[in-house]
This record gives C-alpha cells, structure tokens and sequence, in this order.
C-alpha cells in the first residue's frame, strides 16, 4: 500500500544512510522496484526490489522495464545519492504533520481495533501524499525539488512502517483477543512483514550494502581491443557492455567482458560480503527469525516455502531442459569449440545476455522457422501508444472487467531517454489510478504490447482491491501482482489474438505459433532457472555461516540446476551472484 520510492542525501551519517536506502528503493520501487520486475526482456525485466511486485508488499507503482533501461535510470541517480555536495534539508511541513500524529497514535491508551482505524488513516494520507510526490518527480526527473520532497515522503513511510510494527510489539502482541481474529492476525502479520522489511537494510544495518552498491554502480572496464587501459582511455559501461552481448558473434570478445566485468563487480565485493551477510542475519535474529533468508521467506506465508519452490521448480525443470537441449544443438552450429559434445553445458557468454538469465537475444539464432516473420504493424500504417492500451482493455473488458481507460486516456507521455521507465500508479484514493509512458514510438509490436498489458494490469488489480481496508490493497504476496499483471501479457501476444487486431500483420498458422512460444519460452524458462538459484544460493548462505565456498557453490548449483556454465575459471577471489543488482542491494528475485 505504501510506496518505498526513495533517493540519497548527505546530512549526518545516518540520515544519509536512511535517506540512500529509500533512493534505491524507490527507484528500483517504481515497481521503480516492486519486485521486481522486467520488472524488465527477461534479464532486463523486473528489478524488482522490496516493493509490491519486487518487495511487492508495501508500493502501489510497478515498473515494467528492462534491467538496461533500469540502470540507466540508476546511473544519474546513484551519481546524485554519491555527491556529498547534496544537502536535503530535513523537514518540511507535510513531514513533519506526519511525524507529530504518528507520535499521537502511539500516546493513545486504545484497544488494538481502535489502533488499526488510526493507523489505516494515517496510512492512507501518507499513501495519497506519497504517490502525488512520486508522480509529480516521475513525470519531472529533472525537478530537483520534486527529487527532494520524494525523498523526504518516502523515507518518513519507512520510519511509520518500522514505528507501527514497533508499537504493535509493546502494547498488543499479548492481546488474547487479537489471537482469535483471524482478520486482525493478517493485519498484524502484514504489519510484522512491512516493519521488519524496512528495518533490515536501513540506517546503520546498511554499511556494507552502501559500499557494495557503489561498487556496482560505477563499474567501467578497459574496452577489448585497448592496447593499453589508462584512466583516460574510453571505458565500457554495463550498458555498453549488455548491447555487445546482445549484438556481437565474437567469443573471445564476450569471454573478456564477462570476466571483466564481473572482476569490476563480484570480485571487488567479495570482501564485504561476509560482514553483509553477518549484519543482515543479526538484524533477523533481532526479530526472532534464524536468518535473513527467513525473514525474506516470512512475506509468502509458507512455512515450507523452501521445499515449495523446490517442487515448483523440479516440476518445471523438465521443460527447461528441452529448451536447453535445443538451443545447445542450435548454438553449436556458431560456437563448435565452445560447445563440448561431453558435458552439454551451455558457456554463459554466448546466450546474449550479461547474466544468461534470458535468452531472447539468441532468437534469430534458434528460430524453428526463421522465414516465418514475427508480428510487425501492417503495411503502410502506423500505431501509437495508445492504441496498444486500448487493445488490452478492450481485452480485459471482454474477460468481464470494466474499462480502465481514464488511467490511459490523458497518459502522461515522456520522450524516450535514458531516465525514463513506464509505471502505472495506484493514487491510494479509490479513484484516480495513473500510467506512464515513455516514447510513442512502438519499434517492436510484440513487447510494447506486452508492456502496456503488464501497466494496464496493474491498475486493474488496483481497480479490483480499492475498497478493501488499505492494509489489504495490495497483493496476498510479494509476486502476485506481477502474476496477475503478466497474465493477460501472454494471453495478448499469442499470433491468434494479435490477429484480431485491425493494426497487426502476422500469419496465425501451426509455424507462426510455435516461434512465439519459442520467444517466450527464450524469456521465460531461463529467468526462473535463473531466480530459482539466485535465491537458493543466497538463502543457503545465509542460513550457513560457516559456508567459505561461496563461489564455487554457485557454480555447482548453476551447472547442476541449469546447465550454464563460466566461459572462463573461477576461484574464490571471485563472487560472480555479485555481479546482480539485487545481491549488492539485499533484494530477493524469487517473485
């Protein structure tokens, strides 16, 4: 319900920390984070951070857009939350009203059904004046004012959340007849998970996360072909470095920038990690979990989630390794010396992707049927933005649900650059839900379509849970409203339904239909191979302390579980997870 959106200042010490940390998340909330994402292609999809549809529980805006595009969002405002020019001053009047009824709630010798209206007031004005403050700032980034009254709304958010579960601790938990409402028991788990979510990577918990970030978000290597690398010569940025694993054949060029890159990144973090790794546990232990992954794992209310998401994944697993098997056979004819006959692992350099987390890069390489075309706009026509939004509503209207087109009808509009990320908001009033766009320009049907389903689907799950209780407005756990949102995205694409659309050119025949689920099949199956470890790895670390090859387990559950393996050796001076956002910044990519 709460929006996380946040950027960094340089006050004292602590309020500088707290103040980063809402930077990160809000800009990785904007569903900017909620979890995350692809939001963001696959690997560039959901960033998902510890918002609705990343840390989805607590943020009513929900980014759908590449990692790549995300991280040049990331880029100018990192380089902003590292200027110790930056002063924020630390309060204004809509602050500082917060703050004086927060502590008025917390006066109050009520009954704990009298503390929930109160809180859900307060709750609910803070939410309002929050997404005014986000939209006003994500429809002006170059607003430093607008930056800097975000910054101050979000980080008194996260003070509120920490102060309600804290309140709750000291003069409720022991209320008998709060045991026996299971109304009032979800309420109090959603406030438990909320507070102790802002709690674990804020203020001084946050040391080792801020040097770990800085670390990933300045990272630049030599450029392949530089005969020497002074400080002065052309450096490759991340995002340079992902268009050349999307666009280039050369092996031995992809195998130097994966291995520099994650040199610049993992190999740079290793010695911080461990501290890392201590504090968090330390902060779960705090409030009574074993560890930090626990207390993550806490948000999907299954105590078995663990052996949950294995099953999940051994379930699907066998599909991941038909498309492994296939694209291998496909690949080997470009890479014969990379591909080995005896182990069938696939090199993680030559998947077209930066993490091998998605594959649709490789698409024109592994085609079924390469001279069957993907849908394109018709011949001579042309489409608009808005044209795509009105194709997913009337689709959800002809599932039987109303029409969200005020959302879209004045869409807020931004020229496409490098800062600029699509969002659908939920403006917390029962009423006014909001979507941004970026670019008119629709250069791909299949993706822009998808994208618009995915904000468009959003506002409807906002539509659909408006008069609950504000504690309730938000999805059951932190990866259903991305689920709900993707839903009718695969639905839209399929060459079937694309053909119903007067702007769509595409052939709906058996050959048509088997590239596209090819195509989502590039997205799909590796981004949950791929999530399925990255939070296998980190849960076990956590929960291991004495756990040293941290490095060589990764390796041992990518090879084993997904069949990927490193182009080049790995020891542990290296600690390649690190080479992710979300494990420099303490996000989970589960959802």
């Amino acid at each position: 319900m709460l929006m996380r959106g946040r950027l960094v200042t340089n006050m004292m010490l602590i309020e500088k920390l707290i103040c980063y940390t809402t930077l990160i998340t809000a800009i990785t909330a904007v569903q900017f984070l909620n979890n995350p994402t692809s939001e963001m292609s696959a690997d560039e999809k959901s960033f998902v951070k510890n918002n609705k549809t990343g840390e989805q529980s607590d943020e009513s805006s929900h980014e759908v857009e590449t990692e790549l595009e995300e991280k040049k969002f990331l880029d100018d405002a990192l380089k902003a939350v590292l200027d110790p020019n930056i002063v924020i001053a630390k309060n204004d009047d809509i602050v500082e009203t917060f703050r004086v009824q927060l502590e008025e709630v917390d006066k109050e010798n009520s009954t704990i059904d009298v503390f929930m209206e109160e809180m859900d007031k307060l709750s609910l004005e803070i939410c309002k004046t929050s997404q005014e403050s986000l939209w006003d700032y994500v429809t002006d980034i170059n607003s430093e004012a607008k930056k800097n009254k975000m910054v101050r709304i979000a980080a008194q958010e996260d003070e509120i959340k920490k102060r309600y579960w804290t309140i709750l601790k000291k003069k409720y938990l022991n209320d008998e007849e709060s045991l026996l409402d299971l109304k009032l028991m979800r309420k109090i788990r959603i406030i438990k998970q909320r507070g102790t979510n802002v709690q674990m990577p804020q203020s001084k918990q946050r040391e080792e996360i801020d040097t770990m970030q800085r670390i990933w978000s300045r990272v630049s290597v030599c450029a392949y072909n530089a005969t020497v690398c002074k400080n002065d010569d052309p450096q490759k940025t991340m995002n340079d470095i992902i268009t050349i694993f999307k666009t280039s054949n050369d092996t031995e060029e992809l195998a130097y920038y994966w291995k520099a890159y994650r040199d610049a990144t993992g190999r740079k973090i290793r010695p911080i990690f461990k501290d890392y790794v201590v504090r968090m546990n330390n902060v779960a232990v705090s409030e009574n979990f074993t560890d930090a992954g626990e207390m993550w794992r806490y948000a999907f209310e299954d105590d078995n989630f663990s052996e949950t998401v294995n099953r999940v994944w051994n379930e699907i697993k066998p599909f991941y390794n038909l498309l492994h098997g296939y694209v291998w056979a496909k690949l080997k004819a470009y890479y014969k010396m990379e591909l080995n006959n005896n182990n069938k692992l696939i090199p993680a350099h030559v998947i077209g992707n930066l993490w091998a987390q998605e594959w649709q890069s490789i698409y024109n390489k592994v085609a079924l049927y390469p001279d069957v075309e993907r849908a394109t706009v018709i011949e001579n026509g042309s489409i608009h933005s808005i044209d795509l939004f009105h194709a997913v509503d009337e689709f959800h209207q002809s599932l039987g649900f109303e029409s969200a087109k005020e959302s879209f009808q004045d869409m807020k509009e931004t020229k496409t650059t490098v800062n600029c990320l699509p969002s659908s908001h939920d403006m917390c009033d029962g009423v006014s839900y909001k979507i941004k766009w970026c670019g008119e320009k629709v250069s791909d049907l299949t993706v822009g379509l998808s994208r618009a389903a995915r904000l468009l689907g959003h506002v409807q799950y906002f539509k659909h849970y408006r008069n609950l209780q504000p504690l309730f407005r938000d999805g059951p756990n932190p990866a259903f409203h991305d689920a709900i949102s993707d839903i009718a995205a695969v639905q839209l694409t399929s060459p079937k339904h694309l053909q119903t659309l007067n702007f769509v050119k595409v052939a709906s025949t058996a050959e048509s239909t088997l590239n596209h689920l090819l195509w989502l099949a590039l997205e799909k199956f590796p981004l949950m191979a791929y999530a399925y470890v990255l939070d296998k790895w980190r849960w076990d670390v956590f929960a291991n302390s004495s756990m040293e090859d941290w490095n060589q387990y990764w390796w041992d559950l990518r090879i084993k579980e997904t069949g990927v393996s490193p182009p080049v050796a790995r020891n542990e001076n290296d600690l390649d997870p690190a080479a992710k956002y979300h494990v420099v910044s303490h996000v989970q990519y589960i959802t």
